[in-house]
């Protein structure tokens, strides 16, 4: 009966033992998921980062091309309303290529379509309007009677409606789209 006891008692020790080493595997176990659990965790945090990152960076280069494609056009129309020399067309170059690029193919379009108007209402207004000259510095404007410009002024103005309803489409289009991105 001694014997038997103390087989017990060595068992109960060797199973102590046993349960000591089995806690520890289960803990190592438990540490290494956790570990791989918030590496990947934190992958996927930066990828999302990125991505956000990403999409700012591009929100921003179109919100540029989109401000800088208004402002071309206001300074366009004021040079041709003013009768200046044209000194906008390597800006329009650079803007071009930048919204063929990057914008959507809606807004490419309406782009190409406001330039088009635009070019057209400009030849019309310089037909429409009184020639001018100039003498040294001095510029003067010969009027004549009767108007020679006369037939265009009505077809100019036409031009110039719709070369607003174009642009105020195109810009309505970029506003959606930049909605769209935000």
């Amino acid at each position: 009966m001694g014997t038997i006891i103390q087989i017990v008692r060595r068992g109960a020790n060797v199973m102590k033992d046993y349960i000591a080493v089995i806690a520890v595997i289960i803990t190592g176990i438990f540490t290494l998921i956790s570990a791989v659990i918030a590496w990947r965790l934190k992958v996927f945090s930066m990828e999302k980062a990125r991505e956000f990152s990403l999409k700012k960076e591009k929100y921003e280069e179109l919100k540029e091309i989109y401000t800088m494609s208004f402002s071309l056009f206001e300074n366009a129309i004021r040079q041709v309303m003013h009768l200046d020399e044209f000194t906008l067309a390597h800006e329009f170059s650079k803007i071009n290529a930048k919204i063929h690029l990057l914008a959507p193919e809606n807004i490419t379009e309406q782009y190409s379509l406001a330039c088009s108007v635009l070019e057209s209402w400009s030849a019309l207004y310089i037909k429409a309007s009184p020639k001018r000259n100039k003498i040294g510095d001095t510029k003067y404007i010969l009027l004549q009677a009767p108007d020679p410009t006369k037939e265009f002024k009505e077809p100019a103005k036409q031009e110039y409606d719709h070369l607003q309803e174009e642009m105020n489409k195109l810009f309505d289009l970029m506003r959606i789209d930049l909605k769209k991105r935000t």
